[in-house]
């Protein structure tokens, strides 16, 4: 989708009719697929699926696994505004009110926090609520809040009800999360917590919502703008055990679920300079990103921190998905301008 708006950036006109018609297509297609064909014995969406709709794993509940669908409905409209009544007629379908109210079943009835099975790196949690997964729950309810706002409520899904669980999702996620880490002593957004007041201080590759929280506005005051900057800090130092991989030329973040760096981590690195205005940080972000790419421009889950060369999943699509739509957006075109 990202391509579908930039398009006439990277294609000539006839070339660019033709992206935009298959992506159009392909949007559509995946959207039927989760919202019609992807079966949910449980009410959840199972992290990962065969073809035919079938779960391909058992009801494990992942938090962040519910929220991307929505989002991907909201960013349909949004990108590719013929799309309307499409859209229109999925926000009919009884799946997202059903989605709505699993979530709201699942919350915590004294911290008004969201448990999860596993993180979004498939690893089992030591606590229950984690705090990217939130960041989500609470974009998700606002996103959709805004969409229902342009194409007008439903019978089962109000604006004021999603935008009210939006800001209490909010609310409770900054009074549980936000904590002094004792290896660094200042605060920042724990990765788990107990909700009582007992915190896990990590960072993954896989927690891209972290990495969004101040673009998304999520971070409403200069002191949680500077928790944010703080947790990306910590999440790219040495402190961060078992998510940082400093040592070598293509050290960086990465993840417990493959231990080593992760171009999904360079792509954090990349953003994160962006956003702090961090021009030599980009550039070696950027390095990082090229000498970790295979011939084709793809790249893998995990690679050798002194080498680049791939240690895990050879073309995992995630990571050039995040980078070429990073390439893609003003943010990333303003500093190469520079």
């Amino acid at each position: 989708m990202e391509v579908f708006r930039h398009v006439g950036r990277i294609a000539d006109p006839s070339t660019a009719k033709l992206y935009q018609d298959t992506i159009r297509k392909v949007v559509k297609g995946h959207l039927n697929w989760v919202f019609h064909d992807a079966k949910r014995p449980q009410r959840l969406w199972h992290r990962s699926y065969l073809a035919t709709g079938l779960p391909k794993d058992g009801p494990i509940f992942q938090l962040d696994q519910q929220c991307y669908p929505l989002i991907e409905l909201c960013d349909a409209l949004e990108y590719i505004p013929d799309l309307r009544d499409f859209v229109k007629d999925i926000l009919l379908d009884p799946t997202i009110p059903d989605i709505v109210a699993l979530l709201s079943e699942k919350r915590h009835s004294k911290f008004g926090l969201y448990p999860t099975d596993e993180t979004p790196g498939d690893d089992p949690v030591v606590f229950p609520f984690h705090f990217s997964s939130h960041v989500l729950v609470w974009y998700v309810f606002s996103r959709l809040a805004s969409l229902l706002r342009d194409t007008g409520d439903t019978c089962s899904l109000q604006a004021s009800k999603l935008e009210y669980l939006a800001h209490e999702t909010l609310e409770d996620t900054i009074k549980h999360f936000v904590a002094v880490n004792p290896k660094t002593q200042t605060e920042m957004f724990a990765y788990l917590t107990d909700g009582s007041g007992k915190h896990v201080f990590y960072h993954d590759a896989n927690d891209i919502p972290t990495l969004f929280a101040k673009e998304w506005g999520f971070c409403k005051t200069f002191k949680l703008e500077d928790a944010w900057a703080q947790t990306f800090q910590f999440a790219l130092s040495p402190g961060n055990v078992g998510g940082f991989y400093g040592n070598g030329p293509f050290g960086g973040l990465g993840s417990v679920h493959t231990r080593g760096p992760w171009p999904l981590g360079y792509y954090q690195e990349l953003v994160f300079a962006e956003m702090q205005g961090d021009l030599d940080a980009r550039s070696k972000a950027w390095s990082r990103i090229k000498g970790a790419s295979f011939s084709d421009g793809l790249f893998p889950e995990a690679v050798d921190g002194h080498t680049g060369q791939c240690t895990s999943k050879a073309w995992f699509s995630w990571p050039g998905c995040m980078i070429g739509s990073a390439l893609l957006q003003d943010r990333a075109g303003q500093v190469l301008r520079h």
